[in-house]
């Protein structure tokens, strides 16, 4: 498949062939239709961001396809938020960094962190929503 890669800080962000993940217990695999591209993904190309791990496939948000059913989803990039609602966890991270993001053309995630596409967005917006109408979600509440 083809990916994005950041394998250095500061140097080219290549598009190239990578191998197709292979879905975990609990996961399913799924063809990416559109992803989003967030100031996180830049800051880690800079080295401006907590904890990088090169290489990383970026991206956060997709709009995705399960094959199989036909049925198109929406991703919840968050891992690991914890039992307080007030904060997060210290293994609290999210989709795109240490994990392989989003910016590929196929992408292993839990079943439970996919959630229906909303009918009435196109994909392309469906893809933009999860971490940007997340965060913004959590700053108002």
């Amino acid at each position: 498949m083809k990916a994005v890669i950041i394998d250095q800080i500061n140097g080219p962000i290549e598009y190239k062939e990578t191998p197709t993940p292979e879905p975990k217990e609990g996961q399913g695999i799924y063809k990416v239709l559109n992803s989003a591209l967030n100031h996180r993904d830049l800051y880690i190309s800079q080295g401006l961001y907590a904890k990088i791990q090169l290489p990383v496939i970026p991206g956060s948000d997709a709009c995705v396809l399960d094959k199989i059913t036909g049925e198109k989803y929406i991703i919840n990039p968050n891992n690991n938020w914890g039992n307080d609602e007030r904060a997060q966890s210290p293994d609290y991270h999210i989709l795109g960094m240490p994990t392989q993001g989003t910016l590929a053309d196929y992408i292993c995630i839990d079943k439970s962190k996919i959630f229906p596409k909303p009918a009435h967005l196109s994909d392309a917006e469906a893809a933009a929503l999860p971490l940007a109408g997340l965060t913004a979600y959590r700053a108002l509440c």
